[in-house]
């Protein structure tokens, strides 16, 4: 099953509704029914940002997958709209976590706006967290300072060889596939897939051809079929100049 056109397709699977967002209007959403996974992809112009509304009853967890931009061009919302969007998923017992790939900042610069007065349950963060804005080094902690949980893996390699509760819920497993897996940046980015059903996705953030090789190698340490995703986010916005999405 495959995500049709680019800014107003919505596919619903069994149990999990998908959307890429219209950029003239929300008038054409799919809100996931109650005990339905909804994936949300927010146009951002040049960036990424993409949001995961658990499957239970009060639909009452939300999974922020990066969120920012470098420009957003005639399409992309401005932060201000996006946070009005997210805001409408998240109620007083929301609970919120934030997940960022990789520390550039076409995939966090929005955060700290659009999280602005909500409590974040934990926020994982890959990648070298000394190359993280300050503005972002400044909203973790005071999260932290708040009781958030904070995982940042220090730097070191790691997957996931059973589900991250925190980035999961309710039956939708979420497992690392790789982070911190080489010498830059998109390298290190942290790649994620969530199986909720038959249904199946992965946010790449910017991985690369070692990223993914990483990912081939751990694969039987993580036990994810990766022939089964349904949904994926095109690595690095689409690109092949990093080995993410070429021919080979």
């Amino acid at each position: 099953m495959k995500l049709l056109g680019i800014a107003i397709a919505v596919v619903t699977f069994t149990g999990c509704t998908t959307s890429s967002i219209d950029t003239t209007g929300k008038s054409n959403l799919a809100v996931a029914a109650p005990n339905e996974l909804g994936v949300y992809t927010i146009p951002v112009g040049a960036g990424n940002c993409q949001l995961m509304q658990c499957p239970t009853q009060d639909n009452d967890k939300v999974v922020l997958f990066d969120c920012g931009s470098r420009g957003r061009g005639n399409l992309g919302w401005t932060a201000e709209e996006i946070k009005d969007y997210v805001d409408d998923f998240i109620g007083e017992d929301t609970e919120i976590v934030v997940s960022v790939s990789h520390p550039d900042i076409d995939h966090y610069s929005y955060i700290p706006s659009i999280m602005e007065g909500h409590n974040i349950s934990a926020i994982y963060l890959g990648g070298d967290y000394t190359h993280y804005s300050d503005a972002m080094g400044e909203w973790v902690q005071a999260q932290v300072q708040e009781g958030t949980d904070f995982v940042d893996f220090n730097g070191d390699l790691y997957w996931s060889d059973a589900p991250e509760e925190a980035l999961g819920c309710n039956g939708a497993d979420a497992k690392i596939l790789i982070v911190n897996a080489g010498a830059t940046d998109n390298d290190n980015s942290m790649v994620v897939s969530v199986n909720y059903g038959l249904f199946q996705t992965v946010f790449t953030g910017d991985m690369t051809g070692a990223t993914e090789a990483a990912i081939t190698t751990h694969l039987g340490d993580t036990h994810v079929e990766l022939g089964q995703t349904d949904f994926i986010t095109g690595a690095h916005h689409g690109s092949t100049s990093h080995g993410s999405n070429s021919e080979e």
